[in-house]
């Protein structure tokens, strides 16, 4: 399902700001739509976190355009989210080793990692794997913004938005996303219709793809500009992915959504196959995940499923190793690495050399918890955005 985002003058504006960007990237004219996901962060830059992203973007692409021309191409709102993932990465190794690092160009003919670093007479070969788990609802959860945000409606409008659940396990409950497509498609047409003709304070609830959710919209404010806020908030669930990586059994593991993502992987060896003269090292990129905390990956009992795991996972793919070395982290404006698995017996010993080399010593951060001031700055900002 690819969207469109309406050009606003505020894209215009916003563009001016960033030299790569707007070298880089023809905006059409005010008015028009566009499917790029570039689009969406110009129209949002009045969002701190989606201006600081711009800056970045803006930034470091000047000295990884391969990275940088997938970026401002794609139009997949989690594909984006990958190709930031590696944009991360190449920033974090780029502060340490310079021009050492290496983006490679990806081609259909052959297997290429993402990265290469040279390291004393070997090649270091990277590939960073970012999966996404619970991908349906996921999605469902970032689609059903997008639509209420750019709605094709000559209208502004304040909404909150909960989802209402019966159960705290309904993100298990969706099916593949392109079953639930045609829902999108009768979601905006709905919404739409109501809003033209509905009143300040007026309520609306929506059955969702699946029967134990629902969704529920009020409306704080309507406007007669196309200014745009939306609050969305999400039932209780029971489906953090910490869960997946509890289970102590590499086996019943195997058989997870996870289990399976990550062993297709390994078994494409973007790196290619063994060779001494190169090291391969796959990433396993937790950070699309759904989960607010991925400090787990610090706590040794983790470590050790994940290493049972991933040794449970590589066994029978031929030829053996897939990689030398995996190393479950959490990629993003600050990275995170918990320990390596070491796949290959010959290379073992100089793993720990390897990972001081690279800089992947450092523990996940956890996730600091609202202070009373950061609530009221918070508050605060809504206040402004509601009063634009």
């Amino acid at each position: 399902m690819i969207f469109k985002y309406r050009i606003s003058k505020e894209c215009h504006k916003a563009i001016l700001q960033y030299d790569w960007i707007k070298a880089n990237y023809s905006l059409d004219k005010e008015g028009q739509e566009d499917e790029h996901e570039i689009v969406r962060l110009l129209d949002n830059t009045h969002y701190k976190h989606i201006s600081e992203l711009l800056k970045f973007i803006n930034q470091y692409c000047k000295s990884c355009p391969i990275i940088g021309k997938r970026l401002l191409e794609c139009n997949d709102i989690m594909q984006f989210d990958r190709l930031l993932a590696e944009l991360f990465l190449f920033v974090y190794l780029y502060k340490i080793h310079n021009a050492n690092v290496k983006v490679l160009e990806q081609s259909n003919k052959s297997r290429t990692p993402d990265f290469s670093i040279q390291f004393n007479s070997r090649e270091l070969l990277l590939e960073l794997f970012t999966p996404t788990d619970f991908y349906s609802f996921q999605l469902f959860k970032r689609k059903i913004t997008q639509i209420l945000k750019y709605l094709r409606i000559d209208i502004g409008y304040d909404l909150k938005v909960y989802s209402i659940a019966d159960s705290s396990f309904y993100a298990n409950e969706f099916p593949e996303f392109i079953k639930i497509i045609p829902w999108f498609y009768d979601f905006e047409k709905r919404i739409s219709s109501w809003l033209v003709m509905a009143s300040k304070n007026d309520e609306m609830i929506i059955d969702s793809p699946i029967s134990s959710l629902k969704i529920k919209v009020i409306i704080n404010n309507l406007f007669h500009d196309r200014v745009r806020q939306i609050i969305w908030s999400h039932s209780t669930q029971s489906t953090d992915t910490i869960s997946f990586f509890r289970i102590n059994d590499p086996e019943q593991f195997s058989l997870t959504e996870w289990g399976i993502k990550i062993k297709d992987k390994l078994n494409c060896q973007q790196a290619g196959p063994q060779d001494p003269r190169n090291i391969r090292l796959f990433l396993l990129n937790l950070s699309n995940s759904d989960t607010n905390d991925l400090s787990f990956l610090n706590v040794q009992k983790y470590k050790d499923n994940i290493s049972k795991d991933i040794k449970f996972l590589a066994a029978d793919i031929l030829p053996f190793p897939p990689y030398d070395i995996v190393l479950p982290c959490a990629i993003g404006f600050e990275c995170g690495f918990s320990i390596p698995v070491k796949l290959s017996q010959d290379k073992a010993i100089i793993v720990d050399e390897i990972i001081n080399f690279l800089g992947f010593n450092l523990p996940v951060k956890e996730k600091p918890s609202a202070t009373e001031e950061d609530t009221k700055k918070l508050i605060s900002e809504l206040f402004e955005l509601n009063d634009h």
